[in-house]
């Protein structure tokens, strides 16, 4: 009999579809050993109507009631069981109640996963099932994962995440086509075409995809294709660019009742199978790609791969790094510029980690900001910082989830004139701990900063020591100016206050 803390159990409530899994810790390694999904009309309630019925929840409480009788037959106790929600609950109006009264019916509690942290989950996802097998950690890939709610897409560059993006791409929100018959005609072809070519068009900004060497798609109708023109690797499945092109174009022509009767699904559902992989064909015929991999994982791997904090942020430095650059890239910052101020802001941390309390998250907040400091410029001069925490809250940055880009938005609002006050929405709205990250890392900053107030990279600190009174940076200061001097100055005077210590400058050995 297996031990029951070695099983655990993740559960996915979808827009078109409840799904769990039930899998067991083997060594280092996951495996999957029972998967289960109930079809729901959560995603076509949202879509249309922008609130889930009630009718659609009394549907989630029955299908949940019987996932709780099928968990409690494998003896798995709750704290291992994991529950996400994705695209339709998080757009719903009445989410907040929907996730109260589902715990209250049946136990289970919901996050609610915004959409960054479900592209973190896929990318563990994917990152395990290939590891040892390919070497996307290296090259250049697209991942690329399509839904009834929507479309997620990653992007590589040599391996480092240069832009991540939820994209209101997928089947159900294209009901009103394929109801009106035209499913599988070339006018919703056309249409998913055109779609797709606006984003990419966008990404290119940020990754050129003709590059990119590896299409890696996830998701059930993939998968289901797959199987059946596809060459079986180990973790994965190959589809040849001729033979994935070749099936775009015969589903094209096909009847409804012919596409449910090859390919195993509902007859009702026909119209969003064909959508579903025309957005992927969609991508891939951007792509230098010469095949389609699909790994046999999905999001609920991602979760059982996952800490208990989703963003984890310490394991994800370089992807959060190469996000923050790709992002500032894209609104024209100076990079030589970011990263002097980056390079010496960190020296500083580094050297006041121990007596400020600061960790390898707060370390990743303040290079995040550094690099990104200047992207308000972009907007207008005037009021840059603030403009800068907007773009940032609002942009969609790998591996940061709201929670983290409010806090680097703050960092860099506060690294100029602004002090933080209660009276701003975001700051007041902070818990205690990390109001206290901000006023620590703006300061930080703010020295930084100041070293290269010419924008010259001429200041760099190649030394710092510490006491109980004072932090003495070691730099080339022989020639400094009046303007790095009285810049300095006025940082000193706000780091002072917030570490109780006086900043000193000397000449470097």
């Amino acid at each position: 009999m297996r031990k029951n803390n070695s099983l655990s159990a993740v559960i996915d409530l979808g827009s078109s579809g409840i799904r769990l899994l039930i899998a067991e810790k083997r060594a280092t390694k996951w495996k999957s050993l029972e998967t289960l999904e109930k079809k729901s009309s959560l995603g076509r309630d949202v879509f249309n109507s922008e609130e889930i019925s009630e009718q659609s929840f009394q549907q989630v409480v029955e299908i949940l009631r019987l996932f709780r009788e099928y968990i409690d037959s494998w003896n798995i106790p709750s704290s291992r069981i994991r529950c996400v929600a994705t695209s339709a609950v998080r757009e719903a109006h009445n989410r907040d109640m929907f996730i109260e009264r589902v715990e209250l019916h049946t136990g289970f509690v919901f996050q609610v996963l915004e959409a960054m942290e479900a592209n973190l989950l896929t990318y563990r996802s994917v990152d395990h099932a290939l590891r040892g097998h390919l070497r996307i950690k290296k090259s250049n890939a697209l991942i690329v994962e399509t839904s009834g709610g929507g479309t997620n897409v990653l992007m590589l560059n040599k391996g480092l995440m240069v832009g991540a993006h939820s994209l209101n791409l997928g089947s159900i929100r294209f009901e009103k086509e394929l109801k009106s018959g035209v499913g599988t005609s070339n006018y919703l072809e056309k249409l998913l075409d055109q779609k797709t070519l606006v984003a990419t068009r966008q990404f290119e900004m940020e990754f050129p995809l003709n590059k990119v060497k590896y299409f890696i798609a996830l998701g059930s109708d993939i998968r289901r294709v797959s199987g059946q023109i596809g060459e079986k690797k180990k973790g994965y499945y190959l589809i040849q660019k001729d033979s994935f092109l070749e099936l775009l174009e015969k589903i094209s022509g096909m009847e409804s009742v012919e596409v449910a009767s090859e390919y195993g699904v509902p007859f009702s559902e026909s119209g969003a199978f064909f959508a579903t992989l025309q957005i992927y064909g969609a991508f891939f015929k951007q792509c230098a790609a010469i095949s389609v991999i699909v790994p046999k994982v999905s999001i609920r791997e991602g979760v059982l791969q996952a800490s208990k904090r989703i963003s984890n942020l310490a394991s994800l430095e370089d992807e959060i790094a190469g996000a923050c650059y790709s992002l500032a890239a894209k609104f024209g910052v100076d990079k030589k510029h970011s990263d002097n101020v980056a390079l010496n802001a960190l020296k500083i941390f580094d050297a006041l980690a121990k007596v400020g309390n600061l960790d390898k998250d707060h370390r990743i907040y303040l290079r995040s900001a550094a690099v990104l400091m200047d992207v308000g410029l972009f907007i207008h001069h005037h009021h840059s910082q603030r403009h800068g925490l907007y773009l940032i809250r609002h942009s969609e940055i790998f591996g940061l989830n709201e929670l983290d880009r409010i806090i680097v938005g703050l960092i860099v609002r506060y690294h100029g004139k602004t002090l933080p006050k209660h009276t701003h929405s975001e700051f007041s709205s902070l818990r205690r701990s990390d109001r206290l990250t901000v006023f620590k890392l703006s300061a930080i900053l703010r020295v930084a900063r100041a070293l290269d107030i010419r924008l010259v990279q001429r200041l760099k600190v190649e030394g710092v020591e510490t006491d109980a009174n004072r932090l003495q940076l070691k730099m080339n200061i022989a020639s400094i100016s009046p303007l790095e001097i009285a810049s300095l100055e006025d940082s000193s005077e706000i780091f002072q206050d917030v570490f109780g210590l006086k900043i000193e400058f000397a000449e470097r050995s």
